[in-house]
């Protein structure tokens, strides 16, 4: 006999099978809980099914359209980027999406995977899949490793190192 908890499995699974394989992609979104301590940091999406060929993207402090819109444009501007220009740098990049400030990748840690993206870690078996954070600027271009970065974007969780230069 199955429990209720497999059965939404396997519809999750089903619906993330139906996304990827029609869009390239599935955008999971997360909204805190009502007592949450953090709300911005607890509000995040990220892409499902990008892997192999991109990394699986995450941004925090999003609502669910814009943060689905972001996930897939960053998607679409990485793939033309990276068959123009080659790979992802090591510490990250500045990635246009056509605003007035591009948007910064920057690689999220396995913590990330475990604590964030748990149904693309679950899509791939584990986390042995890349990950990129989304990190976007405030409206003069500065990012969260900016000290002069304005709120709410300086106050994101970053999931991985802060560039050094860029």
């Amino acid at each position: 006999m199955t429990t209720r908890e497999d059965h939404i499995a396997r519809r999750l699974r089903a619906d993330l099978e139906h996304k990827v394989r029609t869009y390239g992609r599935a955008v999971m979104w997360i909204f805190p809980a009502d007592d949450s301590a953090d709300p911005l940091n607890d509000t995040f999406a990220y892409t499902v099914g990008n892997a192999p060929k991109l990394p699986e993207l995450l941004v925090i402090g999003m609502q669910d359209k814009n943060a689905k819109w972001v996930l897939n444009a960053a998607s679409d501007a990485l793939a033309k980027t990276l068959a123009a220009a080659g790979p992802i740098p090591p510490q990250g990049m500045a990635l246009d999406l056509g605003g007035k400030c591009p948007v910064y990748l920057v690689p999220a840690s396995d913590e990330a995977k475990k604590d964030m993206t748990f149904a693309a870690t679950n899509w791939h078996g584990g986390t042995d899949y890349p990950l990129m954070q989304v990190v976007m600027p405030d409206q003069h271009g500065r990012f969260p490793w900016h000290d002069d970065c304005d709120w709410p974007y300086g106050r994101v969780r970053l999931w991985g190192p802060a560039p050094v230069a860029h």
